[in-house]
């Protein structure tokens, strides 16, 4: 029975994560007009500057959310942890899933580059560091 619930828990967080990420490419598509950045990004975005130029600037979270939907996005990594120790006992995976949770959130930074042909159409990469972890367009 606890393999099975701990294979509910392991599809939740990906299906969780997979919208997520499909949420992550909306807000950066978002940004798009936006470029170039100037000193501060709009209040609706969660976003900050954290490096680049204003063309192509690096972006960390701002952790501003602006809706129940961005608040879901923070707080339910967290719960899932929570559940993953209270039910199964798994103490050392759910401290791997807050570590995965805090690189993602703090050290995962989005580089934003507009195409030069269409203002509404570009591409993003995500860094930890100088380490280039995925990217694609958007």
């Amino acid at each position: 029975m606890m393999f099975f619930v701990f294979m509910l828990l392991v599809y939740a967080m990906a299906f969780f994560h997979r919208f997520e990420h499909r949420a992550m490419i909306e807000d950066l598509r978002a940004l798009l007009p936006l470029l170039p950045l100037g000193a501060d990004i709009p209040p609706p975005h969660d976003w900050r500057q954290s490096g680049g130029t204003p063309d192509t600037p690096r972006l960390l979270r701002a952790f501003r959310p602006a809706n129940g939907r961005a608040r879901l996005r923070y707080a339910m990594p967290v719960l899932f942890a929570a559940v993953m120790m209270i039910v199964l006992q798994t103490y050392a995976f759910a401290a791997c899933y807050i570590a995965a949770c805090a690189v993602k959130w703090f050290l995962l930074k989005a580089a934003l580059t507009r195409s030069t042909q269409d203002a509404t159409k570009g591409s993003y990469a995500l860094f930890i560091g100088s380490w280039r972890v995925m990217g694609e367009e958007i």
